[in-house]
């Protein structure tokens, strides 16, 4: 692999850019990698090693929990995996038959129990509320007995009905 590396990087006059570690996603119009490098120790997402922008940088790494059809599209459902304090972030990353990326806000309750369901239209998550460090038992269970649902159409994000902004 070393080698391999090496010989196009001097076949091609270009720079090799080493990565620690590198996962592949196949989607039905182009190549999704997570890369981790010294820039982005807990991996950034690419697309055909282009990186994805908006930048999504995993705070202790990033995986993709699914791929799935809405529409033409292909969407990656992203997960940014972060400490005790908010568990996961996630985000949809739409990539059109133009090869045309966007990714949406990031959303999420903080909860690491996904419920992922599609149909031809949309995408639903469906997921507990959470927080960090509830101060009892009986808080924790009052907060997890409520739900959040979040509904991507291919434009928007709702949560709970409501639209999702970008942070700026």
């Amino acid at each position: 692999m070393i080698y391999k590396a090496l010989f196009l990087s001097l076949m091609y006059g270009g720079v090799c850019q080493a990565y620690a570690n590198e996962e592949i996603y196949e989607t039905r119009y182009g190549q999704f990698q997570i890369k981790e490098s010294n820039e982005y120790l807990g991996g950034a997402l690419y697309f055909n090693n282009k990186l994805v922008n908006p930048v999504i940088e995993g705070n202790n790494s990033l995986d993709v929990e699914g791929i799935y059809q809405l529409k033409g599209d292909d969407v990656l459902l992203v997960e940014d995996v972060g400490g005790r304090g908010c568990p996961i972030t996630l985000y949809f990353v739409k990539i059109a038959p133009t090869k045309k990326v966007s990714v949406s806000p990031a959303f999420g309750s903080c909860s690491d129990l996904i419920n992922v369901s599609t149909t031809t239209s949309q995408i639903v998550v469906k997921m507990p509320d959470f927080i960090g460090g509830p101060e009892s038992e009986a808080q924790e269970r009052a907060v997890a007995q409520h739900k959040m649902i979040y509904i991507y159409d291919g434009h928007v994000v709702k949560e709970n009905g409501k639209i999702v902004q970008q942070d700026n």
